[in-house]
């Protein structure tokens, strides 16, 4: 059944991406506006968090396996953690140590280093995604896989 449950205008931008956490308790959305708004599932999607600091709009987000931490990258090359579900940004990386990702979308950070062909920029790799079974990365640009 393909109901509408909610309509939901928080942002006068466009969404880019859009997320469930692990534990289906709740969604991140992120947007041109430089944020990402966090809804609880069971609240009929109320806001209950917003993750701001970026200065450019959003691009990837993956959730923390345990629903506890969000990462995000954006326009401008950042990449940024928060908790979840306050979005309080993680200023501390030692907190992030421990931290295993449920996926692996962001083009962004040290785990990905290697996908970055010489003398390109933010812009020339589009798409990530990792099989943590396999241990393989793939990436996608402009010109395919």
């Amino acid at each position: 059944d393909m109901t509408e449950v909610v309509h939901i205008k928080d942002r006068k931008e466009a969404i880019h991406e859009l997320k469930y956490s692990p534990d289906g308790a709740h969604l991140a959305v992120g947007s041109n506006d430089n944020s990402v708004d966090i809804y609880g599932v069971v609240q009929r999607y109320k806001k209950v968090g917003e993750c701001v600091g970026s200065s450019s709009f959003i691009t990837h987000m993956d959730w923390s396996t345990d629903s506890k931490y969000l990462q995000t990258n954006d326009g401008n090359g950042r990449r940024l953690f928060y908790r979840m579900p306050s979005g309080k940004e993680v200023t501390n990386r030692e907190e992030l140590k421990l931290v295993q990702w449920s996926s692996w979308t962001c083009v962004l950070g040290p785990e990905v280093n290697g996908i970055w062909p010489k003398y390109s920029d933010i812009n020339d790799i589009n798409s990530v995604d990792a099989n943590f079974n396999s241990q393989v990365l793939v990436t996608a640009d402009d010109y395919g896989l």
